[in-house]
């Protein structure tokens, strides 16, 4: 797909090949970001996590007891794209991650899903993929 299709859709919020994509006022806001400051977490086991993940991805287990710690060592002020098999776990995580504060964290689904979204976001914005 040539990358001025993908600018398009993705600046007007519409699906590409099925996957979410993102708002325009999403899509502002990730433009100037750099490698790092966009950081997705799979909050999957990690034998779910070894069997295929997105490139630069954290493993955050959200069953496992430090999974609470592990956040609190988060910055607050980077944006994160969270994940799992389904979206249900992911979401979980999202929840908590607000109550403790995170203001620019989002669920972006399931593997396949989150996979996708990270393809068209690394092709419309190379600069973000993890270094």
């Amino acid at each position: 797909m040539a990358l001025k299709k993908i600018l398009t859709k993705l600046f007007f919020g519409l699906s590409v090949g099925g996957a979410s994509t993102l708002s325009s006022v999403a899509f502002a806001d990730l433009t100037d970001k750099k490698p790092g400051d966009v950081i997705f977490i799979d909050v999957r086991t990690p034998s779910e996590f070894q069997q295929g993940h997105i490139p630069g991805s954290l493993n955050i287990d959200l069953y496992d007891s430090s999974f609470l710690k592990r956040l609190g060592g988060l910055d607050r002020e980077k944006t994160y794209k969270l994940y799992c098999r389904s979206g249900a776990r992911s979401g979980q995580a999202l929840s908590i991650m607000r109550t403790l504060g995170f203001l620019r964290a989002e669920n972006i689904g399931g593997f396949r899903q989150a996979s996708r979204y990270a393809s068209q976001l690394f092709e419309a914005l190379p600069q973000l993929r993890a270094e």
